[in-house]
C-alpha cells in the first residue's frame, strides 16, 4: 500500500496489513468508514490484499492517468527540474533526443545538455516570475547541437522550486526556414541579374545612352524601394556637374541642384574624389554635405560614381525614406548599373570623338587636290580621297576601305608605281618618283610616307605622255 500522509493512514494500514493471525479481523464501522473517505479522497495509490495466502497489490486509477500515458508517449520532450536545473523526471521523448538512456538522464544537469548554460540559469530565473519560453540549442550526444523551443512554468503545491518543461525540436522547422531563406535569396538574386541584364540590353541597344538613363534608374529605384534617384554628369571643358536626370523630387529642387557645387554636397564629393559615399542614419548626420539629403526626408542615401578607369563621368544615386540603410547586395547592384552606364557614356563619347575625327578626315581629305590614299601594313586600304577615287582606283572609295590593294588590283604587281611603294614601306623611308602606274594607265608623280604602321601615298597625274 502506498499511503499518503493523512488521518486516514492508520485505517488503510489496518486494512492492508496482516495479523499475527492467519485470518484477519475485520475493522470495526468506523475504520472502514476511514478506508472508504481516504479511497475517495485520493489520499490511497494502492491496497494489498491478501488472498489464498498471497499478497496482490491493486494500484487505484485516477484522473491523472490518461495525463501521465499523454506526457510518456507524446512526441515532445517534457521534464521537471530544480532551480539548479537538476532534471527530476523526464520522458523517453526527451532521452531519445539527446541520444541517452533515460536512467542516465533523470538526475543529471539540464545544463549539461544546453550549448549555453547561461541562458538555461537566465531562463530559469524568468520562469520564477511566471511561465516563459525561449530557444536554445540542445547538445545531443554524438549529433551535434539541436535547435528547440523550451516553454515552461512552475509546478503547482511542491515544495521549493520546481518548474515543468515541454521541449520541441525545432531542426525540421529550422531547415524549412533556411530553404525558404535560399529560395528567398535565389529569387532576389535572379531579380538583380534580370534587372542587370535589362540594364546591359537597354545600354547596348540605344545608341545614345543618355537618354535611356531615366528609364533605367527608375527601374533600379524600384527594386530598392527608394523613392529617389539623381544623375548627374560631369563636362570636362568646364569641370561641373549638372543634373541629367531625377525622380521622386520637386522640380523646384532640381532646378535649384542643377548645378551642384563639387565638393558642397555628397555627390559633388563623389565626383571630386571618384569614390561611393553611403549616408546611413541621415537625420542623425552633421556633415553639412548631406544637408540636401536631410532636406529631402532621406534616412539613407548611396551615391556611385559614373568611373571608367580613373576617369569620372558623374554619378548615379539613390535614397530612401523607409530604412536607414542600405543592404550590401543593394550597394553592389547599384555598382554594376553606374559601371554599365558609364561604359556606355565612354562608348556614346568615343563615337562622338570618331564622328568628329571623321568629319575632320573628310574634310581634310576633300581639301587635298592630289590624289591621296592610304594604306597599313598588309596593304589594306585605310584611306581614300575623292581624287584618288577618279584618277587611280575608277572605283567608289567604299568599295575598296579594308580589302588588300594587291587582292583587289593584282595587275599593279608587276608595275613600277607599286614597286616603289613596296621599296618606301619596306625601308620606312619616304620616297619620291615618277612612274606609271597599269591601274589607271598613266604617268604620276607621287611621293610615298611611311608612318607609323601605315603608308601615306600623295599622286599627281603627271605631264609626261602615255605613250612614252
Amino acid at each position: 500500500m502506498t499511503p499518503n500522509s493523512h488521518p486516514a493512514e492508520s485505517a488503510a494500514e489496518i486494512a492492508a496489513t496482516p495479523q499475527a493471525d492467519p485470518c484477519y479481523d475485520l475493522p470495526d464501522a468506523c475504520e472502514s468508514q476511514q478506508i472508504v473517505r481516504a479511497v475517495r479522497a485520493g489520499e490511497v495509490d494502492a491496497l494489498v490484499v491478501v488472498r489464498d495466502g498471497e499478497e496482490r497489490i491493486y494500484t487505484l486509477q485516477g484522473a491523472e492517468t490518461p495525463y501521465r500515458i499523454l506526457v510518456e508517449q507524446m512526441q515532445e520532450g517534457a521534464l521537471t527540474i530544480s532551480a539548479t536545473g537538476t532534471i527530476f523526471y523526464a520522458n523517453n521523448y526527451f532521452a531519445e533526443l539527446m541520444n541517452m538512456p533515460l536512467e542516465q538522464v533523470m538526475g543529471a544537469s539540464l545544463l549539461s545538455f544546453i550549448s549555453d548554460p547561461g541562458a538555461v540559469l537566465e531562463f530559469v530565473r524568468q520562469l520564477q516570475r511566471g511561465p516563459a519560453r525561449c530557444e536554445l540549442n540542445l547538445l545531443r550526444r554524438g549529433n551535434g547541437l539541436i535547435p528547440a523551443h523550451v516553454s515552461g512554468c512552475r509546478m503547482p503545491g511542491q515544495e521549493g522550486d520546481r518548474f515543468c518543461l515541454v521541449v520541441t525540436d525545432l531542426t525540421e522547422q529550422k531547415w524549412i526556414e533556411e530553404l525558404r531563406a535560399a529560395e528567398a535569396a535565389l529569387r532576389d538574386s535572379n531579380e538583380r541579374l534580370e534587372l542587370a541584364s535589362d540594364v546591359v540590353t537597354e545600354l547596348l541597344r540605344n545608341p545614345d545612352p543618355q537618354k535611356v538613363v531615366h528609364d533605367l534608374a527608375r527601374k533600379v529605384m524600384h527594386y530598392l524601394d527608394c523613392q529617389i534617384f539623381l544623375n548627374c554628369l560631369l563636362d570636362e571643358r568646364t569641370g561641373k556637374l549638372h543634373l541629367n536626370a531625377y525622380e521622386g523630387i520637386p522640380d523646384d529642387v532640381a532646378e535649384r541642384i542643377r548645378c551642384p557645387d563639387r565638393g558642397a554636397c555628397v555627390c559633388g564629393a563623389v565626383a571630386e574624389n571618384g569614390e561611393r559615399v553611403v549616408v546611413e542614419y541621415a537625420a542623425a548626420s552633421r556633415d553639412p554635405r548631406t544637408e540636401l539629403v536631410r532636406s529631402l526626408g532621406l534616412r539613407a542615401y548611396a551615391c556611385q560614381p559614373l568611373k571608367v578607369g580613373e576617369r569620372v563621368l558623374g554619378t548615379l544615386s539613390f535614397g530612401t525614406r523607409t530604412r536607414d540603410w542600405f543592404r550590401l547586395d543593394h550597394l553592389g547592384l547599384i555598382r554594376t548599373v553606374a559601371d554599365h552606364i558609364a561604359i556606355a557614356l565612354e562608348r556614346l563619347q568615343f563615337q562622338k570623338d570618331l564622328c568628329a575625327t571623321k568629319e575632320r578626315l573628310e574634310s581634310t581629305l576633300s581639301s587635298i587636290t592630289d590624289a591621296y590614299f592610304a594604306l597599313d601594313d598588309e596593304w589594306r586600304f585605310l584611306e581614300i580621297n575623292h581624287v584618288a577615287e577618279q584618277t587611280i582606283f575608277k572605283r567608289p572609295a567604299e568599295e575598296l576601305l579594308g580589302k588588300y590593294y594587291l587582292e583587289e588590283y593584282p595587275m599593279a604587281r608587276h608595275g613600277e608605281y607599286a614597286e616603289r611603294l613596296m621599296l618606301a614601306a619596306k625601308s620606312r623611308v619616304p620616297v619620291h618618283f615618277e612612274a606609271f602606274s597599269l591601274i589607271a594607265e598613266r604617268w604620276f608623280e607621287a611621293h610615298a610616307y611611311p608612318y607609323e604602321g601605315r603608308l601615306e601615298v600623295y599622286s599627281r597625274v603627271s605631264a609626261r605622255p602615255i605613250t612614252s
